[in-house]
């Protein structure tokens, strides 16, 4: 099942999937799958208590993606990396994996892992407090999330857009994120994130003074 970080962005738990339609064709490529696989594992059920043995998976995975040669694993292992970097409150270290993974993401043309990256770096910059370069970074997510038809990614940047746009004082313009955000939601059949975004629509109500909607949507 899908690890989400705290943007509702999915992490590639599908890495094992993937692992036994390679694993015939290359063995330690099957390992850095799994591994990596182990380490998304580790995040969700001990990452407070062992962050570190989660970090030592995804160095061992690089290690072996790295000898494989495989481009698109190395991606998807750097962000989870970063994810994992930024819940240790290592925001330097995060974002320069991030910028590892967007490079080789962009190398493969993958727009949906690129559109997954520009959106951990969007968040990590709101951690920073640069909530305008953060921005930027879900704009181009959005845009990334739109060329590969990711509807639930689109909803996601959208509901992302929504929140720093509230952070910079412009409720109104939050309130229309959001509000497109709910009809991807709805549209899509995703009542975990329709839940998240009628709640952040109700706060961006709230502030742009519309108390009668966001008691609607706060309920």
């Amino acid at each position: 099942m899908p690890v989400k970080d705290v943007d509702g962005v999915a992490l590639k738990s599908s890495m094992t999937d993937a692992a036994w339609r390679v694993g015939k064709v290359c063995w330690p490529l099957m390992v850095a799958f799994l591994v990596t696989g182990c380490a998304v594992s580790q995040i969700t059920k001990s990452f407070r208590s062992k962050p570190e043995a989660a970090l030592g998976h995804y160095r061992r995975a690089l290690e072996v993606l790295a000898g494989a040669g495989d481009r698109w694993g190395q991606a998807h292992a750097l962000n989870n990396l970063g994810v994992l970097l930024r819940g240790m409150g290592e925001l330097d270290g995060a974002m320069t994996r991030y910028a590892e993974a967007l490079e080789l993401f962009e190398q493969l043309g993958d727009e949906r892992g690129r559109a997954r990256v520009e959106s951990n770096i969007g968040y990590a910059l709101r951690l920073l407090g640069e909530p305008r370069r953060a921005l930027g970074r879900f704009e181009r997510a959005l845009a990334g999330f739109r060329r590969a038809e990711s509807q639930r990614g689109e909803a996601t940047a959208l509901d992302n857009l929504g929140v720093v746009r509230l952070e910079l004082g412009e409720p109104e313009a939050a309130v229309r994120f959001h509000g497109r955000a709910l009809e991807l939601r709805r549209a899509g059949g995703d009542r975990k994130g329709e839940a998240v975004t009628l709640r952040r629509l109700g706060e961006a109500q709230l502030d742009a003074g519309d108390g009668a909607a966001a008691r609607a949507h706060l309920q």
